[in-house]
């Protein structure tokens, strides 16, 4: 599993026109925590993976 995620979740925001914030209301997730992920500098855990591809209805593959 890639450590790094930030860039394809960047980019699949980019391509639906959504944003960080949209992504952490749809996802639960607080802005605190998925910033530091987009930014490279943490590394998420797989339930936070999971929420983060629910909620941009894509398969978690798709995150690497």
């Amino acid at each position: 599993m890639s450590k790094y995620y930030g860039n394809e979740i960047k980019n699949i925001l980019i391509k639906k026109h959504k944003t960080i914030y949209w992504l952490s209301k749809k996802s639960g997730i607080p802005y605190s925590t998925i910033n530091p992920i987009i930014r490279n500098e943490r590394s998420p855990m797989f339930e936070t993976i999971i929420k983060i591809a629910d909620a941009l209805n894509v398969k978690t593959d798709e995150l690497r």
